[in-house]
C-alpha cells in the first residue's frame, strides 16, 4: 500500500477518484452516510462501517437510514458498487489509506462529553492500521483530544509515528440538517494537522470532496473553531427568541422588524421560533460550559441563552393555552395535531427536539396529540415520543383537531392548502406557527385562531 504521506496532492486526488485510493468512513449517522456518499459519488472507493446491525442491513438492501434531500438518489446509484457497508471495523482498516472517524460524542446533562466511541474506534484502527494511511478526526471533540487521546492510542499500539508512518488530522464536520449533500461540497473544509505531509494530504482529500480549505495555526484552534460553529448559532437563536418575545409584547411583527433591520451592514437577526434542538446546538453549548469552568472561566452569556431557549418551549404551550382560551375551550381532552417531529425541516433528525418536551407538556394537561411528518422512522419516534401515532397525510392529521401546533418547518408543507385544512379540523380550531412556516393572514383568513412566536394577530389588508 502506497503512502499518502509521500503522494503529492494531484496523485491522492488522482488515486481517490480512481477508486486505487480506499477511504474507510467510520460511523454512519447524520455525519458519516452523507460524506460516505459524497465520496463514493465522485468515484473513490468507499467502505462505510457502523456497529449498528439494523443499519448495515437496511444499507445493504438498498435503503437510506436516514432522510437528507439528495441523499437517496445519490445513496442508490452507488451502493454495492462504489459504496461498500460493513460491520467489521478492523477489515475496513487494513484495506484503507483513508480512514474518517465520525462517531458520536454525546454529552451528558452536565455537558460533560462521552469519548468512548471514539476510544473504541481508534484501538480498533491502531490495531490495524497500515504505515502511510491518514487517520481524520470529523467527530467533535473537546479541545486538545486529537492531540492527546486520539495520537496517543495510535502511537502506543502502532508503535509507528505520526507524521512520518501515517498522518493525523481533524477536519470537523460543518453541516447543516437538511443541507448536508449540497454543504459538504461548497463549505469550506477546516484541515487541522502536526505535520506538512498530512496537512497536505488532507487538502487533497477535501478538495477531491469539493470545496474550499482553511488551514488553521494549530490542531487546537480548529477544534475550538468547531464548537465556536455551533454556540453562535446557539446564542443567536436564544436572542432571536427574546427579541421576538419583545415583539409579541408590543403588538409588532417581528418578521416585518427584520426586513427592515437586517437590511443594514452590520446586523443578521435570525428568525424567532421553538424550533431549536439538534444534537450540536444542544450539546456544544453545554459541552463549552463545562470546559470553560474546569479551567476556572466562568460563562455567563452561553448558559443564558440555554435558558432563553427552554423558556420559549414553555412560551409556545402558552401559546396554545393563550389560543385555547380565546376558544374558550380546554386543552384536556382536545385532539392536537403537530405537524413535524424533527428538530427542523426537511430531516428526520430526532435528536433533541423541541417537539419531545412541548408533546410531553401537552401529555400532561391531558391533550390527545398525534403529528404528521413526511420523514421520521416509526422505530425513532417510539424511542423518542413513547406511543404516538404519526400520519403522512397532512389533511388526515388535521381532522377534527383542535389545534395544529407546527414545530418542524418541511417544504411539504408549502402545498398545503389551509383550506381544506380548515375544512376538515374541529373549527374555529386554533393554529399555532412555532416556526415561521405560514403568514398570520393567511391562517386567519380561513378561520383559524392564530397564535406565532414574535408575530401579531393580523388579518391581510383589503382593498375597496
Amino acid at each position: 500500500m502506497t503512502s499518502l504521506l509521500q503522494l503529492e496532492p494531484r496523485e491522492i486526488e488522482d488515486g481517490l477518484r480512481s477508486g486505487k485510493i480506499i477511504v474507510s468512513v467510520v460511523g454512519l449517522g447524520h455525519i458519516g452516510l452523507p460524506l460516505a456518499v459524497v465520496l463514493a459519488n465522485s468515484g473513490a472507493h468507499v467502505i462505510g462501517v457502523d456497529v449498528d446491525r439494523t443499519k448495515i442491513d437496511a444499507l445493504r438492501a438498498g435503503v437510506p437510514t436516514m432522510y437528507e434531500p439528495g441523499l437517496e438518489q445519490a445513496f442508490k446509484s452507488i451502493i454495492g458498487t462504489r459504496l461498500e457497508v460493513s460491520g467489521d471495523l478492523a477489515r475496513a482498516v487494513s484495506h484503507a489509506s483513508v480512514i474518517v472517524i465520525c462517531v458520536g460524542t454525546p454529552a451528558d446533562r452536565t455537558g460533560k462529553p462521552s469519548l468512548t466511541q471514539v476510544k473504541e474506534s481508534c484501538g480498533i484502527i491502531a490495531d490495524n492500521l497500515q504505515e502511510g494511511t491518514v487517520v481524520i478526526v470529523r467527530s467533535t471533540v473537546p479541545p486538545g483530544t486529537t492531540g492527546t487521546l486520539v495520537r496517543r492510542i495510535l502511537e502506543e499500539r502502532t508503535r509507528m509515528k505520526m507524521g512520518v508512518d501515517f498522518g493525523l488530522l481533524y477536519c470537523p464536520e460543518r453541516l447543516a440538517g437538511a443541507r448536508a449533500m449540497t454543504e459538504i461540497i461548497s463549505v469550506p473544509h477546516i484541515v487541522a494537522g502536526f505535520d506538512e505531509k498530512s496537512v497536505s494530504a488532507g487538502r487533497a482529500i477535501f478538495h477531491f470532496v469539493g470545496g474550499e480549505t482553511v488551514i488553521p495555526e494549530s490542531v487546537e484552534v480548529a477544534e475550538m473553531a468547531k464548537l465556536f460553529d455551533n454556540v453562535y448559532r446557539h446564542v443567536n437563536i436564544a436572542l432571536a427568541n427574546e427579541l421576538g418575545l419583545i415583539c409579541e409584547a408590543f403588538g409588532v411583527d417581528m418578521l416585518q422588524v427584520l426586513k427592515a433591520c437586517n437590511t443594514g451592514p452590520r446586523t443578521r437577526i435570525m428568525l424567532p421560533g421553538a424550533a431549536i434542538g439538534g444534537s450540536c446546538l444542544t450539546k456544544d453549548p453545554r459541552a463549552l460550559t463545562r470546559l470553560a469552568k474546569e479551567r476556572g472561566v466562568t460563562l455567563k452569556l452561553i448558559p443564558a441563552g440555554t435558558t432563553v431557549d427552554r423558556h420559549i418551549l414553555d412560551h409556545a404551550v402558552g401559546l396554545v393555552l393563550s389560543a385555547y382560551k380565546q376558544l374558550g375551550r380546554r386543552v384536556a381532552g382536545s385532539r392536537i395535531a403537530v405537524f413535524g417531529l424533527a428538530y427542523k425541516g426537511d430531516t428526520d433528525d430526532l435528536r433533541a427536539t423541541a417537539a419531545r418536551p412541548i408533546v410531553n407538556m401537552l401529555r400532561k394537561r391531558k391533550a390527545s396529540v398525534h403529528a404528521y411528518d413526511p420523514y421520521v422512522q416509526p422505530q425513532d419516534v417510539a424511542k423518542t415520543f413513547g406511543e404516538l401515532r404519526v400520519m403522512r397525510d397532512p389533511i388526515e392529521a388535521a381532522r377534527d383537531a383542535d389545534c395544529i401546533l407546527v414545530m418542524a418547518n418541511h417544504s411539504t408543507l408549502k402545498s398545503i392548502s389551509l383550506q381544506e385544512l380548515a375544512q376538515v379540523a374541529r373549527m374555529p380550531a386554533a393554529f399555532v406557527d412555532a416556526v415561521q412556516a405560514f403568514e398570520p393572514g393567511e391562517v386567519l383568513s380561513v378561520g383559524f385562531v392564530y397564535r406565532g412566536v414574535g408575530r401579531v394577530m393580523t388579518r391581510p389588508k383589503t382593498t375597496t
